[in-house]
This record gives structure tokens, C-alpha cells and sequence, in this order.
């Protein structure tokens, strides 16, 4: 008897909480609109801004993707962060046929071993941010990440990080 819970080689759609900002939600959202089009055969884990999610759930509801194969990751709004990251990097055991990432800089970052352990594996992750530049990673540093994701502007308040750069609060 096959195991219907078991999701083999998903798509998976982690949206960072630091992504969570009114300028990146259209570009969020075109961009799941594509995935779950182009890909309405396939299973999608995805989670964490209940805003695109819903978009998710609908866009899937259009192109007859069948419900058994969606699966919505959800955390109680007082998880502890480094819980949620760890579980959102055990997702790599579900061998993802694709991996995205939504978010803006590194400072929430609860994707982040996720994106460490598909690097590791050899798996590419496609890294969004609300600007719409988009990245495919797979070799990168942390540091190298984080310079990508630094923005300088005069109207934002600032914080030093210890690996040297500044990043948006």
C-alpha cells in the first residue's frame, strides 16, 4: 500500500518572514501563480506568511491541484525561531524537485538551513527578494548571501551585524 503522506520530490515554497513587506507580495505572488501553473502535476510544501500561502491554496484550487498534495507548514505564533529553522531544513529529506525561497535579507533567516542544506546536497534554490532580483544558489557562502541582501537606504534604521555588514530592520 503506497504512503500518501509521504511527499517525494516537492515543490517547496518557504516565504521568510523578513519578505512579509506590501512591495514584494504582487512579485510573491505572480511567482507562485507560474510554479503551481507550470507545475500543477506535482506535491508543494509550503509555509510560514499565512498572505501567500492562501495565494498557494487558491492558485492550486484553479489549476486542480488535488489537496493531497498540498502541504501547508504551520508553526504556533510563539515558536522558538531556531525550532522553526531546523524543521523547515528537514525538509530536504523530501528530495525537492525545486526549491524557492522568498525573502529580503538575512536577519529573520528561518529558511537558511534549508538553503545550507540544499547547497550541501548539490540542490539549487531559487532566492527571491521583494526587489524581484532573483537568485540560484548552490555554492555560495553565508557571507556571500548576506552581502547580497544588503540595501543601503538613508530612510531605513540600521543595525550592525557581527560578519560586518548592515542589514534593514
Amino acid at each position: 500500500m503506497e504512503d500518501k503522506t509521504r511527499f517525494v520530490h516537492p515543490i517547496i515554497i518557504i516565504s521568510d518572514p523578513s519578505f512579509n513587506t506590501s512591495s514584494g507580495l504582487q512579485l510573491a505572488m505572480d511567482k507562485i501563480f507560474e510554479t503551481v501553473r507550470d507545475n500543477s502535476n506535482r506535491q508543494f510544501i509550503f509555509g510560514i506568511v499565512e498572505r501567500l500561502d492562501w495565494h498557494v491554496f487558491n492558485y492550486a484550487k484553479e489549476y486542480k491541484v488535488p489537496l493531497a498534495n498540498l502541504r501547508n507548514i504551520r508553526f504556533k505564533p510563539d515558536t522558538d525561531k531556531r525550532f522553526i529553522s531546523r524543521a523547515i531544513g528537514e525538509l530536504i529529506h523530501t528530495e525537492p524537485y525545486k526549491v524557492i525561497v522568498f525573502r529580503d535579507n538575512n536577519v529573520s533567516d528561518i529558511a537558511g538551513e534549508l538553503v545550507d542544506r540544499c547547497i550541501a546536497a548539490g540542490l539549487t534554490v531559487v532566492d527571491i527578494d521583494s526587489y524581484g532580483n532573483t537568485k540560484f544558489l548552490n555554492s555560495e557562502t553565508k557571507r556571500e548571501r548576506a552581502n547580497y541582501y544588503y540595501r543601503e537606504n538613508p530612510h531605513d534604521h540600521h543595525w550592525a551585524d557581527v560578519g560586518g555588514g548592515e542589514y534593514r530592520r
